[in-house]
């Protein structure tokens, strides 16, 4: 089953889409601004995105194990080892995306397993929105100029690749 989430007044509503593709401009675009991201700091990039993800959904924040009980305020987080060490790898595992993305064939199976693996965690397809705003929100910071609207463009899509297929892998037989 292929899904789509689209939010309109913070509800969600499911619909069958087509697989999303990216062009090849649209790919040189994400890997020109990932190359500006790399030269920056990968892993406060994803402190970043879950810092602001956390502020903006507070409630998300629980579902994370690396988050110490009695844990309110994101920023604290800054101290864990094992909160910088998932931010370092979510950032790796984009970076892995983007170095795949023209090899969609290969990457297809990579987001489809990431999603499974993240149903363990209650993961669902409705936190899709909030992430894809809290990691464009750390890439457009820590990319700064280079963050243009056509940057932008290409990047929203490559989310929607990313989530299309991760997607798949949450919600397959559960």
């Amino acid at each position: 089953q292929i899904i789509a989430i689209h939010l309109y007044y913070r509800t969600y509503k499911t619909v069958k889409m087509a697989a999303p593709t990216l062009n090849d401009d649209q790919k040189k675009l994400i890997k020109d601004l990932w190359e500006v991201i790399r030269a920056g700091d990968l892993q406060e990039t994803g402190v970043s995105m879950y810092i602001h993800m956390f502020t903006a959904e507070p409630e998300v924040m629980k579902m994370f194990s690396f988050v110490p009980k009695g844990v309110t305020d994101p920023e604290e987080l800054r101290n864990s080892a094992r909160f910088l060490k998932h931010a370092k790898n979510l950032m790796a595992t984009v970076t892995t995306a983007i170095d795949m993305l023209d090899d969609m064939k290969a990457l297809t199976p990579v987001l489809v397993d990431l999603g499974r693996r993240h149903r363990k965690y209650k993961a669902k397809t409705e936190h899709f929105p909030v992430v894809g705003r809290s990691l464009t929100y750390a890439v457009s910071t820590a990319a700064g100029d280079a963050f243009t609207p056509e940057t932008a463009s290409a990047f929203s899509d490559f989310y929607g690749v990313v989530t299309h297929y991760t997607n798949e892998g949450l919600v397959e037989a559960a």
